[in-house]
């Protein structure tokens, strides 16, 4: 199988061997606050200096001399005036720190230190922090070895800070040695001058820090488009909804997507589905220990069968990238837009293979009774077909023919009062206090909940499907609530290509043989007398793919195209692929 490269949002990464970090974006931090205690003294050069006017790195820097319980400053990694750089993820991401430490009043070691919630967060043992810490504490610090240097200097090693060692991430029971520190959008560093070794001469001075990211954004991989079965919605997809399954349930390698304001990932007291046996990464540490893993839920390999009565459906969940289609009603721009239209095959066989499909799936899960999901199929000839679906809450909810509930196993709601809902999970408000409710919260799982909606619509079996394009929309109802499109898939058509080379070939004269001829020609005479107006005895399925203008008969419309197609008998020269497509291509002149 082949991949292609796309952009997409992928979860930190530490080195793949230790010492070998790769880090593409970064930030540039200046002092954002101080605690003046004793005092600082400013100095007009020495400090970090950009170059750029207007900017807060100027070449000041600023000491402080002795022991001090008061005196500290702080660096807060916001987008903000004291902040240049990227856009901030929100979700926990390892970083490395470098400082910039002066020439002069520089000679003290000088840990600097993370509150990962920002200012007023300060946790002795922080959820958020996906490692075990050491010494009954998961706060973070970096040593700052200064020696007027008047540099970058990398923070660490540790001695409070998770190392990979040859890991691709720290696990939950990493030791303190590392050079990385977890970080996240609003999140505070600072050096303070309380530490005991402090003489009456010990300086310390600080200027600006420079965050790296130690797996920047990066090109990804999407897989190759396919000639029916699911479709990897990672090349069109706005955000990353669902959990997968880490290693285990103490060292579990899925970064926590519970972010604090990323709709990317899941909002705290957020509601998501996750692949069965995800657990919390380090949860076993919580103060609140984490409740029971994921059961029921997602597959864990992704494969998931929707049993249909007379079929079954094929789809693939992604738990990497940005797997889902996301809209969140109310907004008006931005990726999640209300009025977003997203595209499959916005790039030619990007999806999906140019060819012709019999049926569209999808799955969606939403948190209301409100709204059409809008699916449009577009073919090479230009024409159009729009199929809108019903969207229900995934409580309590069976659907309706067009939108139907599927729970664990891929079973239908309304198959058995027994089928089960898949166990939901959401982040609470949980910051290390026992009159704090859990950090995770699991409900569902039974027969009122959470379900999937079941998609389907017909697609025109003898025309060639170019793209697909997903939308929302009010209904009677109204339209609210936040709708993920999870998975798609393409249900591929008997249909021949051209439509009309049907028999003829392979041992018994069934095949397709290359050609349009006399033998094809009888299979399409007995179709347009059986479909005669008003067409009562049409089967779409024998005489479906015929019907090129999908009027629901056979006729003279249809019969213009199968002459245009005609070669006469195998072996001939093969008919063109093209030749049921476009009418305005062969000339309007000639159209019937």
């Amino acid at each position: 199988m082949t991949t292609r490269r796309i952009a997409v949002l992928i979860p930190a990464l530490a080195f793949l061997w230790a010492g070998t970090a790769r880090a593409e974006r970064e930030w540039y931090l200046a002092v954002d606050r101080f605690d003046q205690g004793g005092g600082w003294i400013e100095e007009a050069t020495g400090g970090y200096d950009d170059g750029v006017p207007g900017t807060p790195f100027d070449g000041r820097y600023w000491w402080g001399v002795g022991f001090d319980g008061v005196r500290r400053a702080y660096w807060k990694f916001d987008n903000n005036a004291n902040c240049v750089g990227p856009e901030i993820p929100s979700e926990p991401r390892l970083y490395i720190v470098d400082t910039w430490v002066p020439p002069a009043h520089s000679t003290e070691y000088s840990p600097i230190e993370v509150i990962m919630g920002g200012y007023d967060r300060w946790l002795f043992w922080d959820e958020e922090i996906p490692w075990n810490g050491q010494s009954g504490t998961n706060r973070q610090w970096l040593q700052r070895r200064e020696g007027n240097q008047g540099d970058w200097v990398e923070a660490g090693l540790g001695p409070q800070a998770p190392d990979a060692g040859s890991q691709l991430e720290p696990p939950c029971n990493a030791s303190g040695g590392g050079k990385m520190v977890w970080l996240k959008r609003g999140s505070v560093l600072y050096v303070m001058f309380n530490h005991g070794f402090y003489w009456e001469e010990s300086e310390v001075g600080v200027s600006a820090i420079r965050i790296r990211e130690v797996q920047a954004p990066e090109v990804g991989l999407c897989d190759a488009p396919v000639a029916g079965g699911p479709l990897d919605l990672r090349c069109a997809g706005n955000a990353d909804p669902l959990l997968g399954v880490g290693t285990d349930y103490s060292d579990s390698q899925d970064n926590d997507k519970f972010a604090q304001a990323d709709d990317k990932m899941v909002n705290k007291n957020e509601w998501t589905l996750g692949a069965e046996g995800w657990v919390a990464p380090c949860s076993d540490k919580f103060i609140y220990p984490e409740p029971a893993s994921i059961f029921p839920g997602l597959p864990p390999s992704g494969d998931f069968v929707v049993q249909l009565p007379s079929e079954q459906v094929n789809f693939k969940f992604r738990y990497d990238g940005l797997n889902a289609l996301k809209w969140i009603t109310g907004r008006q721009t931005g990726p999640f837009a209300e009025n977003r239209v997203f595209i499959l095959n916005e790039t030619a066989e990007r999806e999906f293979i140019q060819k012709t499909y019999q049926n569209l799936y999808v799955l969606s899960v939403k948190q209301d009774n409100s709204g059409e999901l809008v699916a449009e199929a577009v073919y090479t000839d230009d024409s159009t077909e729009t199929f809108a679906f019903k969207l229900y809450h995934w409580m309590n909810e069976d659907g309706d023919a067009n939108s139907q509930a599927v729970g664990a196993g891929g079973e239908l709601r309304t198959t058995d009062p027994w089928i089960n809902g898949f166990d939901r999970v959401r982040k609470g408000s949980y910051v290390g206090h026992p009159d704090y409710s859990y950090p995770f919260e699991h409900d569902a799982g039974d027969h009122s909940g959470a379900f999937l909606m079941f998609h389907q619509a017909t697609l025109n079996p003898a025309k060639t499907l170019k793209s697909l394009r997903f939308s929302v929309r009010a209904d009677e109802r109204g339209l609210g609530g936040t709708i993920n499109v999870v998975a798609v898939s393409l249900d591929s058509s008997a249909c021949g290509n051209p439509v009309f080379d049907v028999v003829g070939g392979g041992p018994l004269g069934d095949n397709p043989d290359g050609a349009v001829d006399q033998r094809d020609f009888g299979i399409f005479q007995m179709c347009m007398m059986a479909t005669a107006p008003p067409g009562e005895n049409f089967d779409p399925i024998v005489c479906g793919c015929f019907d090129i203008d999908a009027n629901g008969v056979i006729d003279g419309n249809d019969f213009w195209y199968f002459e245009n197609c005609w070669t006469g008998p195998a072996p001939a020269v093969p008919a063109d692929p093209a030749c049921d497509d476009l009418i305005e291509a062969m000339g309007a002149s000639n159209a019937p």
